[in-house]
């Protein structure tokens, strides 16, 4: 994630498009980051189900 980061914009985001239940980067690495994790859509017709998340910078 911080590899991602160095090449955004400082308000630039990355989405994250998971099969998963849940944010798939943690909790920790995103606070050691200072970064923080939105869900912001979901896809409940597809096979599996899909969630999108929006990762970025914290606001000061």
């Amino acid at each position: 994630m911080s590899g991602a980061f160095r090449h955004l914009v400082p308000d630039g985001s990355f989405y994250q498009f998971t099969y998963g239940p849940r944010c798939p980067v943690p909790q920790k690495i995103l606070r050691l980051l200072g970064l923080e994790a939105k869900l912001i859509g979901r896809a409940l017709l597809n096979f599996p189900p899909a969630s999108v998340y929006r990762i970025s910078r914290k606001q000061l």
